[in-house]
């Protein structure tokens, strides 16, 4: 038994030593590794302070390193906040969408149902026109057998006195129609005076500046048969113009004779329609209707809406006429650009025949230069050149005899012109003595170039002068034009105030009808009195009716059964629909 116990104590034992030796191995192997450690971190230190004392500015790159990565948390922190409001927006634009979607199509809902309403109403109307119409006849009818009546009841005495009075009438008409005539023929005399006198001045002083650019260039005065054209066509313009100013003044009677014509009409109908005075109805004849009673008023209300609405529509009107004048000014004044550009262009023409002066001076010099070598060659050149004055001097007094009988402009410019060629030519001559030398052909062929260039420019300058003849006849007939159509806008303005002043009575007399009622009954309707661009708000007993977008009214739903006969309510639609004809004929003007 004691050798069985004493095995595995012996198997401890050897174990228990064998682990010390493990255990010291250990210890020692990691002191070595210690000591290694320590080494590695003495030279890393002493590294690290090499490198500090070299480079300094590591620690801020490393200060700089942690700022930017604190900045890249805080972006990321942004960016995750910003993500969070995004995904919000993008539902609230959604649900903004789909309530925009169920307002349109609630939208086109309601417009379906007042398309049918504004049906029905124009049904109605329609029906009430044509009773309006029959009503019309009616009375039409009534007052022409009133009016047969009266003539048979007056007596001759009375007739008379009408017939004078009717008479005196048209005869102050006729003088105030024939002084306005006289006044405007007056005025257009003296503008075709004025404007005979600019054009004269106009064209003297073009003759004048062709006349002065080409006296050096060998290019004479128009002939005789030059002058003869111009008259021609001086004349021509002249009937034109009579043909044209004829027209305008036939143009101008035939609308006076409709303006008057529309003046006698709307008398007619001023005559055969009821007057509003105050809270009663008055006929022509001094005939009284009873007052308002309290169905109708609602109606009267109605029609000051109408009334207030079409004051307002004119006014828009008046301002659009304003705006069609303001862009005719525009057009005006583009056409006067047009003008001072072509102005520009013989500005330029004239630039180009002074160089070409220059040039020719600048040869005549050279030429005189080389003379004196050969007599015959310079004796040719002083032949020319009094050939060349002598058929100047000749055609110069022959277009002056043609143009004495024509045009007085074109002989003074032409004897001025003359006059001037000859001094200039007198002085090359003398300057051409001095000298003797031969011309070279070389020079000649410059010279014959600088002709031809010339007779080139001459030709643009016609042409101008022809543009801008026509130009300035065109400019005085849209001058013309214009005047015409500001003093017809001006009428048409005047017949427009004229009518806005009498809607504005029409609307005080509504207003004085409205306060009479109130001061009458103390339960009935308030009535708000309409500020200068609000409509007049009114709370009565009865419903409050509609005024739809084309103007007309929807009454409510017991009102619809009434009988429209009554003449109160007739007269006040009459009247609504005469003022709605009235203005789309202005339009339509």
């Amino acid at each position: 038994m004691s050798e069985v116990q004493e095995e595995p104590k012996k198997a401890f034992l050897k174990r228990g030593s064998r682990e010390v030796r493990n255990a010291k191995r250990l210890t020692s192997e990691l002191e070595n590794v210690n000591k290694e450690l320590r080494e590695k971190i003495r030279r890393l230190e002493s590294e690290l302070k090499k490198l500090q004392d070299k480079t300094p500015a590591t620690q801020t790159y490393l200060q700089q390193i942690k700022q930017l990565e604190r900045e890249v948390r805080e972006c990321k922190e942004k960016l995750a906040v910003k993500e969070k409001t995004i995904s919000q927006l993008n539902k609230e634009k959604n649900n903004e969408e789909n309530r925009m979607r169920r307002e349109e199509t609630e939208k086109a809902q309601q417009k379906d149902k007042n398309f049918t309403s504004l049906r029905k109403e124009l049904d109605r109307m329609t029906s009430l026109k044509v009773q309006l119409q029959q009503e019309n006849e009616r009375l039409k009818k009534q007052l022409h057998v009133q009016k047969m009546q009266k003539r048979r009841d007056m007596s001759k005495e009375e007739q008379l006195e009408l017939r004078g009075r009717l008479l005196k009438k048209e005869q102050l008409k006729l003088r105030t129609e024939i002084e306005k005539r006289i006044e405007s023929n007056k005025r257009q005399e003296q503008e075709l005076k004025r404007l005979q006198v600019q054009q004269q001045s106009k064209m003297r002083k073009v003759c004048f500046f062709f006349l002065k650019q080409t006296k050096k260039l060998f290019i004479y005065l128009p002939t005789q048969r030059d002058l003869l054209e111009k008259k021609e066509e001086y004349e021509m313009a002249t009937a034109r113009d009579k043909k044209e100013n004829a027209q305008r003044e036939a143009e101008l009677r035939r609308l006076r004779q409709k303006l008057e014509s529309l003046e006698a009409r709307e008398k007619r109908l001023q005559l055969t329609n009821r007057t509003f005075t105050g809270s009663r109805l008055q006929l022509v004849d001094g005939a009284v209707e009873p007052r308002i009673n309290r169905n109708q008023r609602a109606k009267v209300l109605v029609m000051h809406h109408t009334r207030v609405k079409e004051y307002w529509q004119t006014v828009e009107k008046l301002r659009g006429r304003r705006q069609a004048l303001e862009k005719h000014g525009d057009k005006y004044k583009r056409y006067v650009d047009e003008i001072k550009i072509l102005e520009r262009r013989l500005q330029n023409m004239q630039n180009q025949i002074n160089i070409q002066n220059k040039t020719r001076v600048r040869s005549n010099d050279g030429s005189g230069g080389k003379g004196g070598m050969n007599d015959s060659s310079s004796s040719g050149g002083g032949g020319s050149s009094s050939s060349s004055s002598s058929s100047s001097s000749s055609s110069s007094n022959n277009g002056g005899g043609g143009g004495s009988g024509s045009d007085n402009v074109v002989q003074e410019v032409g004897t001025e012109a003359n006059l001037e060629i000859e001094k200039e030519e007198e002085e090359e001559e003398e300057e051409d003595m001095d000298f003797e030398d031969p011309i070279d052909s070389e020079r000649m062929n410059e010279l014959l170039d600088v002709l031809e260039k010339s007779e080139v420019l001459q030709s643009e300058m016609d042409e101008a002068a022809k543009d801008l003849h026509s130009s300035m006849s065109e400019w005085e007939d849209m001058k013309w034009n214009y005047e015409l159509q500001i003093a017809e806008q001006n009428n048409v303005i005047e017949e427009l105030q004229e009518e806005i002043e009498n809607l504005k009575q029409s609307l005080d007399d509504t207003r004085t009808i409205d306060l009479e009622d109130e001061n009458e009954t103390e339960n009935e309707s308030e009535i708000e009195t309409p500020n200068s661009k609000n409509f007049a708000t009114f709370k009565t007993f009865h419903s409050k009716p509609e005024i739809t977008t084309d103007g007309t009214t929807s009454k409510p739903d017991h009102e619809d059964h009434k009988d429209h006969s009554n003449p109160f309510q007739l007269q006040f639609s009459v009247l609504r629909k005469k003022l709605i004809v009235r203005i789309e004929f202005r339009k339509k003007e």
